[in-house]
């Protein structure tokens, strides 16, 4: 997704906050130098007046020598001042916050990495995801809720989840083109969906990648702002969430399911498809459950155009806040 003309000003008014600061600097700077040699002032104004006139001389195609002479007898005797006052030359020059770009924000082979990174802390507060997965990464994920003698089937799917859900992040973050493409994600309520999506989008993010987050009813909110309330000013486009590398759409089935919802679904599963972006999708229901909650062009593309992945375990929250009980914590912590 490329930035948004709102997020594009935001980057360029920094750039802007950059230069003025660092020419506020050097204001300061030489101020304070004149103010201990007065003369120095002077004599660098004449050297400014003498390169604007050998430079109208070279306009005028006239001589410049004794410009030159007058200019080097001027540089001499700043080196003098400089030199007797124990003054640094590079007092004088501006300094920059990135020197890569000198606080423009390119260089020779396009944006500048200092850039990139602004543009990192846009997509990730416009992700929805800023202070939800400070914690929730792979390294974080555990499979011991999926430990069960009587059902190892829980263990064995939840192990190949994380493997493809970090094959797919993987993928994302390199640029390769490979099989996994998109995720449907689901299982019961509590066993690790949303973590699992968190984890996948806390990767890509650390890595620079796009992506927007939304829970299903957000989704849905948008679509309709932005087809029914156009004058409405949204974060987003449809042609954002179209367009954007990696969708994330938490929790399908919350929402109040009716015929806008499912053409919007459709839509937004089809357009994406065709544009080769990538969705993660998570629900609560069973395949069989969202083929009969959705019209069979939605549960088509998703069985033949996602990889499935089934979750399924006691709730982990309610697990994790009955050992907090256990520990004397506080179960809302």
């Amino acid at each position: 997704m490329p930035l948004s003309t709102l997020q594009f000003n935001k980057i360029a008014l920094e750039y802007e906050n950059r230069q003025k600061m660092m020419r506020e600097r050097l204001a300061k700077r030489e101020d304070l130098i004149y103010e201990k040699v007065p003369v120095l002032k002077t004599i660098r104004h004449q050297i400014i007046g003498e390169l604007t006139n050998i430079a109208l001389c070279k306009m005028r195609k006239s001589e410049t020598d004794e410009h030159t002479e007058r200019l080097a007898f001027l540089r001499a005797e700043e080196e003098k001042l400089l030199s007797e006052n124990a003054i640094d030359k590079r007092y004088f020059e501006l300094e920059y916050v990135c020197p890569l770009c000198k606080d423009t924000g390119f260089v020779d082979d396009g944006k500048c990495s200092c850039f990139r990174q602004m543009e990192y802390r846009l997509l990730y507060d416009s992700s929805n995801l800023k202070y939800k997965i400070k914690d929730e990464s792979f390294d974080n994920f555990s499979f011991a809720y999926y430990v069960s003698e009587e059902t190892p089937r829980l263990l064995i799917n939840a192990k190949r989840a994380y493997s493809v859900a970090r094959e797919f992040s993987d993928n994302i973050i390199n640029d390769k083109d490979g099989d996994v493409k998109n995720l449907f994600i689901y299982g019961s309520i509590g066993s690790g969906k949303t973590y699992l999506s968190h984890c996948i989008a806390n990767e890509l993010l650390k890595n620079g990648k796009e992506l927007i987050y939304f829970s299903s009813i957000q989704l849905f909110n948008v679509i309709s702002e932005c087809t029914f309330d156009k004058e409405k000013s949204t974060m987003y486009s449809i042609n954002d969430i179209y367009d954007v590398r990696v969708l994330i759409i938490d929790d399908l089935g919350t929402e109040n399911t009716n015929d806008f919802v499912k053409s919007a679904l459709f839509g937004c599963i089809n357009e994406r498809l065709i544009r080769g972006n990538s969705t993660i999708i998570s629900a609560n229901y069973s395949i069989k459950d969202i083929a009969l909650r959705y019209d069979d062009r939605i549960s088509s593309r998703i069985f033949g155009s996602y990889e499935l992945l089934e979750l399924f375990c006691p709730d982990i929250r309610v697990a994790n806040r009955n050992n907090q009980k256990m520990k004397g914590g506080n179960e809302d912590e």
